[in-house]
């Protein structure tokens, strides 16, 4: 089956920061706390050039991004252009935080949260139930829903057996979670950092499908191309998923300034020129997007 192909990207990852105090081991980004945070002004031109191209989504990265001083700034604009914005973070504070977790949540489709093992999973759900209160006690009504915020996971990384990861998967179902897939990225610190076998997730979903113990489970295109032919033997709908970068969605580094085919392909690299007025970046944003 030929893989469809976008006209312009309808999804686009948005990177607004390379700072994190995190040092996570598997970073592909290898994010510091040295890292740098994208000007604000490129981050907005380039939000509104993904709205002109009529992009239905941005996923706002990092580095962590919920650290840029700008970070709710850039939902509202998002949101205000119609654009739904979602965000992945490995930090859980902000939802301690009534008025900022109230203004997140008004803006925001969902977010992803990543997890190593299954007590990263109860935290998650322990914030979302912070984050939920919030809302009621300062709206009057809850802007928030459970399915769209996630649990993701990088294959080969923390769950080092299936029980381990049947655990988490399980725990992720009580408390009615999804869960995200992701592939192993073998770039940045990731790539001194050995890469646990992890042929045993296949298993361990089906085992739990059968049980009716198993969370939704979403993967990304990363885990799609690698393992197509389990894929099909588990019956899934080829066109529920993308094996191939590059066709409805591409990356874009506000920090460095580049547009990518994704997040971990070096050799898709575009530099994009911020000094062009809106209408001209979303023409060259769309010109390097018909080449993927």
């Amino acid at each position: 089956m030929t893989a469809y192909k976008a006209v312009t990207p309808e999804l686009v990852d948005l990177k607004i920061t390379n700072f994190c105090t995190r040092g996570c081991r598997y970073c592909y980004q290898d994010s510091t706390k040295e890292g740098k945070h994208a000007e604000p002004q490129n981050v907005e031109k380039i939000i509104d050039a993904l709205a002109l191209l009529k992009v239905f989504e941005i996923a706002v990265g990092g580095g962590e991004p919920t650290t840029h001083p700008d970070f709710v700034r850039f939902l509202k604009r998002a949101r205000r252009l119609d654009i739904v914005p979602n965000f992945s973070t490995r930090e859980l504070g902000w939802t301690r935080e009534p008025d900022v977790a109230v203004e997140i949540a008004k803006e925001i489709g969902g977010f992803a949260y990543s997890v190593e093992i299954d007590n990263d999973v109860r935290a998650l759900s322990r914030a979302i139930t912070i984050m939920d209160y919030a809302c009621k006690l300062k709206v009057g009504y809850d802007f928030f829903r459970v399915p769209a915020v996630s649990a993701q996971f990088i294959l080969g990384t923390g769950c080092l057996n299936k029980s381990m990861f049947k655990q988490l998967l399980l725990t992720a179902c009580v408390l009615q979670l999804p869960v995200t897939l992701l592939g192993f990225k073998p770039y940045g610190r990731a790539a001194q950092q050995i890469r646990h076998p992890v042929s045993f997730w296949v298993d361990a979903v089906q085992e739990l499908q059968k049980e009716g113990n198993c969370p939704t489970i979403g993967i990304d295109t990363c885990i799609a191309a690698c393992y197509q032919e389990q894929l099909k033997s588990m019956r899934i709908d080829p066109r529920c998923y993308q094996t191939e970068e590059g066709k409805v969605s591409c990356y874009i580094d506000a920090v460095e300034g580049y547009v990518s085919r994704s997040s971990y392909d070096p050799n898709s690299i575009d530099p994009l020129d911020l000094t062009l007025d809106v209408p001209n970046l979303a023409q060259q944003i769309k010109t390097i997007f018909a080449r993927y």
